[in-house]
């Protein structure tokens, strides 16, 4: 079995759903301590122990529990100050706004958001082409006839556009099947260009659905990132067992880590782009005031089987998916985010440097190298209290040997 969980940071991105921004607006989100009891009545001594240790950690870290705060030099935008807490609910309202690409101040919408024909203005896009390719058949083309020959039998000379989008309709099939749907648009174009009636290709009341919403747009921008920044389980477990001087200690080392990894983080992916990219050519980075968003402190891992919750300290770096450009104009970020993944293990390195060397200068605390994970835990944290702490790792593991026996 795995020595404990190795802390490590990752990068997920959030997508166009508005939940997944409101989920990481609240300070439990998932990682919270829930309903905390005592040790249960009847167990043995050593079991007994066992539960009180965990039980006390438990409810020292949710007492532990911290507010959301500001973070980023961009939100001096809109006069955030960062490091402030997220406190009220104009601020949540706030928050909400940045994801959106709005200005939290006025509502201006400062980055339009990516959208698409809604689900159901669509429709599936292969009894189109076995109707067209069948007409084809009849007006004497070959079955695997080109694109613009097909468009070509309703008497009309089809432009380039209409051809490539039927090429694309006809790649996407191969890779989705019957699944691919395209625009009731689309589908009315290149049905006008080829002369064929949908009326004969489509249920009649699926295709007065399909053009009743062809006016319909869903979001599929994405809003924003989560860098999660993870530490070793031996730090995590010290915290949650020292008291006083020492965990107030631990918990600014902490703290000023993680903001000095952000600002490092901005430096590194806080630009935007101009121009076309790809297609052999390469748009122009321009710099940027920063960015925008804030950080959700978590102190536990999710609870296993209603015991108490492991000390797993790590926090949430909420950021919005767009910039100020230095030319004024606002646009996403790092290169639609391949940047912010692409440096989220320096982010990782750095964190931990930091801590590993202000603890070592400030307590004296040894580290040693667990060639196991890979991760540096602290010396005096022994393997078995590691594991001790690490419920869901071992719930995991046990997971994985009832999937496949013999791990």
């Amino acid at each position: 079995m795995a020595d404990g969980v190795i802390g490590v940071a990752w990068t997920v991105k959030l997508g166009p759903d508005v939940g997944q921004v409101r989920y990481r607006r609240l300070m439990g989100a998932g990682c919270g301590i829930g309903h905390l009891h005592g040790p249960e009545p009847g167990l043995d001594q050593v079991e007994r122990e066992g539960q009180e240790a965990d039980w006390q950690v438990g409810y020292r870290m949710e007492a532990e529990e911290r507010p959301l705060v500001w973070v980023g030099r961009g939100l001096a935008e809109f006069g955030i100050t960062p490091g402030t807490a997220l406190a009220s609910e104009e601020d949540m309202e706030a928050a909400d706004a940045l994801m959106d690409g709005r200005d939290p101040r006025t509502g201006e919408q400062l980055v339009d958001p990516k959208v698409e024909v809604a689900p159901i203005a669509k429709l599936p896009a292969l009894p189109f082409v076995t109707a067209l390719v069948a007409a084809g058949v009849e007006h004497g083309l070959q079955a695997g006839a080109p694109a613009r020959e097909l468009l070509s039998i309703g008497g009309r000379e089809p432009g380039g556009k209409a051809v490539k989008r039927l090429e694309r309709i006809g790649r996407g099939i191969e890779r989705e099947g019957e699944a691919h749907a395209i625009s009731i648009n689309d589908l009315e174009w290149l049905a006008d260009l080829a002369g064929l009636d949908l009326s004969e290709v489509y249920p009649e009341g699926k295709l007065a659905a399909a053009r009743n919403n062809r006016h319909e747009r869903v979001r599929i921008g994405n809003r924003g990132y989560d860098l999660t920044l993870d530490l070793p389980k031996s730090l995590s477990v010290l915290y949650g067992l020292a008291e006083g001087e020492l965990a107030a200690g631990i918990e600014d080392v902490y703290t000023a880590a993680v903001h000095e990894t952000v600002a490092a983080v901005e430096d590194w992916v806080a630009y935007g782009l101009r121009g076309h990219h790809g297609d052999g050519r390469q748009a122009e980075r321009i710099e940027t005031s920063g960015l925008a968003g804030w950080i959700m402190w978590h102190a536990v891992a999710r609870p296993v089987d209603g015991q108490a919750p492991d000390p797993h300290w790590h926090a949430h770096v909420v950021l919005a998916n767009m910039a100020r450009g230095l030319d004024g104009k606002w646009s996403a970020i790092g290169a639609g985010g391949t940047d912010l993944h692409r440096h989220t293990h320096a982010a990782d390195a750095l964190l931990k440097a930091r801590i590993r060397y202000e603890l070592t200068k400030t307590y004296g605390i040894a580290w040693e190298h667990n060639p196991e994970t890979g991760a540096w835990e602290i010396a005096a944290i022994l393997a078995e209290l590691r594991q001790h702490f690490s419920k869901r790792d071992g719930a995991d593991q046990a997971g994985l040997r009832r999937a496949r026996p013999g791990l």
